[in-house]
């Protein structure tokens, strides 16, 4: 899934005393769910009435270019993840996209980087 957001103070509150009740809870609400274990989680919180929010910038589904790009023109927020990214090259754009600008040394140890990898 996109995944979630929880101070240390959360999980302990969530977890309490007995890790492995927890991970049972866990395992035993993934099974309802096909194992998708943030549906599972997120069941788990609204069943403790934990206050859920939105996660903005967070992108837990694969999105079209027309949504990436609209995404990346907005001023709303900043993403903060891209998830399904499947190959390398889609990795290696977001870096580029969003790493700070490379000194010249960096660039030429990206671009040996990158030739290794798509000799393999």
């Amino acid at each position: 899934g996109g995944g979630y957001a929880a101070n240390f103070e959360a999980v302990e509150q969530l977890v309490g005393d007995n890790v492995d009740g927890f991970v049972a809870e866990q395992m035993h609400s993934c099974a309802r769910c096909e194992r998708w274990a943030d549906v599972s989680l997120s069941q788990i919180f609204a069943k403790r009435g934990v206050v859920q929010m939105p996660l903005l910038g967070l992108n837990g589904w694969q999105l079209s270019k027309t949504c990436f790009d609209a995404g990346l023109a907005s001023n709303e927020f900043e993403p903060l993840l891209y998830h399904y990214i499947s190959s390398w090259n889609q990795m290696d754009f977001l870096h580029r996209l969003f790493a700070a600008p490379a000194t010249n040394q960096e660039q030429v140890g990206l671009g040996a980087a990158a030739a290794a990898a798509a000799s393999k």
